[in-house]
């Protein structure tokens, strides 16, 4: 067994506590954004990661388009103002597609968007819902198939929740586990034993869902979590 002993003064000087995605403290260097983003890139639309390397681009990444996919290059930066030196060198003629993306914890350059899309961790782990999936014993659905479209106060649960759809086609264990995405999420491999939090999976779930129910396309209160509208 190792003892780990911190000093105080190096407790201060850590940056925030961010408990998100496996990284308990926020980024606080590019090696931190590269893990974060590792983490998410998911979440953020992208469907594969194809190269980390040295040199200028960093990274090689598959990204969703409105029809198919793109490969792409990405640069990690821990502020957007450390683009600049890439700009200097003249490092952006011979790259295709001309406008790639740079991945930053904090976004301090705003010119940085004429020569790259920029993606802001720290926005990403802020803003948007998060998606938590929890199991429930058979004995309990009767119950949640009458939970009320709002909440109400005499629900015993420690969140009180609001019914948004009923499913004719409910997404099954199998079909998670059959599933190249959520096959390798934490909450299929334990088995559904827990509360997890879902968010970076949660483009994959809704898209099963609305393939298993094409009737959710019409219904907005579902519509209304569509991972586009935060992500």
């Amino acid at each position: 067994m190792t003892l780990e002993i911190r000093s105080m003064t190096e407790q201060r000087n850590r940056s925030e506590i961010i408990d998100y995605e496996g990284m308990q403290h926020a980024p606080e260097n590019e090696l931190g954004v590269v893990f974060l983003f590792g983490n998410v890139h998911r979440l953020l639309g992208f469907t594969a990661i194809d190269e980390i390397k040295p040199g200028f681009p960093d990274c090689w990444a598959w990204r969703r388009l409105t029809r198919g996919t793109e490969r792409t290059w990405v640069e990690f930066e821990f502020r957007s103002s450390g683009f600049k030196a890439h700009v200097r060198k003249k490092q952006l003629g011979w790259l295709r597609p001309k406008k790639g993306i740079d991945v930053c914890w904090e976004h301090n350059w705003p010119e940085c968007e004429e020569y790259a899309e920029v993606i802001d961790l720290r926005a990403t782990v802020e803003g948007g819902p998060r998606v938590w999936i929890q199991s429930t014993r058979p004995e309990y659905q009767a119950e949640l198939d009458l939970i009320p479209r709002n909440a109400t106060k005499d629900w015993t649960w420690t969140v009180a929740p609001r019914r948004i759809a009923n499913l004719d086609h409910p997404l099954r264990w199998g079909a998670l586990r059959s599933d190249a995405v959520p096959r390798s999420s934490p909450f299929v491999r334990a088995q559904m034993q827990g509360q997890w939090d879902a968010t970076a999976y949660w483009w994959r779930i809704y898209s099963l869902l609305v393939l298993l129910n094409p009737n959710l396309k019409k219904n907005r209160r579902f519509r209304a979590f569509a991972p586009h509208r935060f992500w």
